[in-house]
């Protein structure tokens, strides 16, 4: 007897209240921004981080994620990403746990771009903006939590989800390469100060820490000899030294 086969189906992630709240707020900012744009471009602009000696303010570091430009498609890509990835970074730390990824990916970001700037890497003069750096950690993050779980990409291409820790960071990097703005150099920024949150602070370096202790307690285990006492078989015990 044949079975029919019918087309295969997608759900969407539910939304947690947080989440929601957050892509609300996002949206709202947004058309904010459009609004302010109309009757005060200078204000919106001066939000965004430029380069030293371009119109760079103390302040940009931080309002650069207030302003996300006149791209609408960019920003629905954006928000896209937090909401299927989103709900896993809430998941998987608790309440107040994730400030810490947070701030090492901000302070990734604004390192490497003012690493960038003052060393004359940049070869663009134009500004950085919008929270697209944050969606970056959010699925690096997603690949170092879950990397053994499979993904279907473009919901057809199977593949694993620790590809995507890597991967982005190897994106950054190509990308930094080719434009040398400082954009894209603070996404790799941005990856970099996950990782040396996981691998120094976070899960990573708790996992790191036990294998050098396994490491070690093979090492000593080692040591020990087991000697036959030349007893009977059947009443023969170990002498271990």
């Amino acid at each position: 007897m044949r079975r029919s086969m019918g087309p295969p189906q997608y759900a969407l992630p539910p939304l947690s209240p947080v989440v929601r709240n957050i892509l609300i707020g996002a949206c709202a900012l947004f058309v904010l921004e459009l609004v302010l744009n109309l009757v005060q471009p200078e204000l919106v602009a001066s939000l965004a981080w430029y380069p030293l000696g371009n119109g760079f303010m103390l302040f940009q570091p931080l309002t650069r994620y207030l302003v996300q430009g006149p791209q609408p498609l960019g920003f629905l890509l954006s928000l896209m990403v937090l909401y299927f990835f989103l709900p896993m970074v809430f998941d998987q730390f608790g309440k107040g746990k994730w400030v810490p990824i947070l701030v090492f990916s901000w302070a990734g970001s604004v390192a490497l771009g003012l690493l960038a700037d003052i060393t004359g890497f940049l070869a663009s003069t134009g500004p950085a903006f919008g929270w697209s750096t944050l969606g970056t950690a959010c699925v690096a993050l997603f690949g170092l939590t879950r990397p053994k779980a499979v993904v279907n990409l473009f919901f057809v291409l199977p593949i694993k989800a620790g590809i995507f820790a890597w991967g982005t960071g190897l994106i950054a990097l190509l990308y930094t390469l080719v434009s040398r703005d400082l954009n894209t150099i603070q996404h790799l920024g941005t990856w970099c100060g996950l990782m040396a949150w996981w691998f120094g602070f976070g899960p990573g370096s708790r996992r790191r820490k036990l294998k050098a202790k396994a490491r070690k307690i093979e090492k000593d285990l080692k040591r020990f000899t087991v000697l036959d006492g030349g007893q009977e078989d059947s009443n023969r015990g170990d002498w271990v030294n």
